[in-house]
């Protein structure tokens, strides 16, 4: 049986206040939020890409791809169902953390979530280089939140990491830490 919600107590909501670093830090929280005003960065269809050996063909055709990159190609389960997803780039800095809160990955993806993002299916950043080969400047990178997968006999979970006409990885390990620079690929669901 689910418990019936009350509203917050003024006490309570003086505490959250308080935790969350006071009025000013809640102000900048609630002022980071308004940044979805055009939520939609890139538009992909993900569900195209049949294979490994396909998606793997397909992205050396026009990208580099690193040796742990193709590596995770192995594990993708691609399912074939063709969907339009919308993506948003986020840098780490306007995901609200807390005063003296490290940007983890974990934390990453915990403050993604309570903006309302998701996770990115692993193809997303297999369509996005093949989609918007220029979406991101000369020079930048981002990386895309999404499940960590390991290689075969390789312990270590990465997550891909896109820059122009390139895939790479990164780590996925819940406690790597990240600068306010770094930007992040998610899935903006549709209202």
């Amino acid at each position: 049986m689910k418990k019936e919600e009350r509203p917050l107590t003024r006490l309570e909501i003086e505490a959250i206040i308080k935790k969350l670093g006071g009025p000013d830090k809640v102000r900048e929280i609630l002022k980071a939020g308004q940044q979805f005003v055009d939520p939609t960065w890139k538009k992909v269809m993900v569900g195209t890409l049949r294979s490994a050996e396909v998606a793997r063909r397909v992205i050396l055709a026009q990208n580099s791809v690193s040796d742990q990159a193709d590596q995770i190609l192995e594990q993708i389960k691609f399912d074939g169902f063709i969907k339009t997803i919308n993506l948003t780039l986020v840098k780490v800095k306007s995901l609200n953390f807390l005063r003296d809160e490290k940007a983890t990955t974990e934390r990453v993806m915990i403050n993604a979530m309570a903006l309302g993002l998701l996770p990115c299916p692993p193809e997303a950043a297999l369509q996005l280089l093949l989609q918007h080969p220029r979406a991101l400047p000369e020079g930048e990178s981002a990386l895309v939140g999404m499940n960590p997968i390991s290689p075969a006999r390789v312990r270590t979970k990465l997550i891909f990491k896109i820059s122009r006409n390139s895939l790479g990885t990164d780590t996925g390990h819940p406690q790597a830490c990240w600068h306010d620079k770094h930007q992040w690929v998610f899935v903006y669901p549709e209202p």
